[in-house]
């Protein structure tokens, strides 16, 4: 008898039919490529802004005298900003009284009292030092070019852009990753490149109906 037919034979005296190893290996398949889609997508980045090389004087923001300032524009209902925000918090440990911090909130026309109060916002306004505001209708995230949740801009005490990107590694995900690095290095030297790093959030709304 062969091998094969020794194995089919006791699958049977289990009650496995072939029917069920079948569809048993197509749960499997499903599974992997679900699986597989998920990494996929949590180490896409979104579309990377490309904000003015010099401080929008248009933007409502007013940076202070003699201080970098960094700009976050977040959704409140993107669960991946959520690591933004605690990288922010990181962020200030090292260096709050070295640049002025602001995060945005984007609150659509029309949306009602309260949309933009998630667990988001409550996050963003227990950091020390941090200013968070609202973007009425996205206005400032169009003046920075802003694409994705997220975003994250750095402009030297000059006015100069000094990065444009992400804070974090992956959607949703905290640690030590090449955006939060270049962020603390533009902070410690005053001069120098520009630098970018992928940014991981999900669209703004006006880019998600356009």
């Amino acid at each position: 008898m062969s091998r094969r037919s020794t194995i089919t034979n006791r699958l049977r005296v289990l009650g496995v039919t072939p029917r069920i190893v079948l569809f048993a290996g197509l749960w499997l398949a499903s599974v992997s490529v679900g699986m597989a889609s998920l990494a996929s997508y949590d180490t896409r980045p979104g579309p990377n802004a490309e904000p003015p090389l010099q401080w929008p004087s248009a933007s409502s923001i007013e940076p202070v005298p003699g201080r970098p300032t960094l700009v976050v524009l977040a959704h409140p209902k993107c669960p991946c900003t959520r690591a933004t925000v605690a990288e922010v918090a990181v962020l200030m440990t090292a260096f709050r009284r070295r640049v002025d911090v602001h995060i945005l909130f984007e609150l659509p026309a029309g949306a009602p009292d309260g949309w933009e109060q998630t667990d988001i916002w409550r996050s963003a306004a227990a950091i020390p030092g941090v200013d968070v505001g609202i973007d009425a209708d996205g206005v400032e995230a169009a003046r920075f070019h802003a694409i994705t949740s997220g975003q994250t801009i750095l402009y030297d005490a000059a006015g100069n852009l000094r990065f444009t990107g992400g804070i974090t590694a992956a959607r949703g995900e905290q640690g030590g990753n090449l955006g939060l690095d270049a962020v603390a290095e533009a902070i410690i030297r005053p001069k120098g490149a520009a630098t970018s790093a992928p940014v991981y959030g999900c669209l703004f709304r006006r880019e998600q109906n356009s």
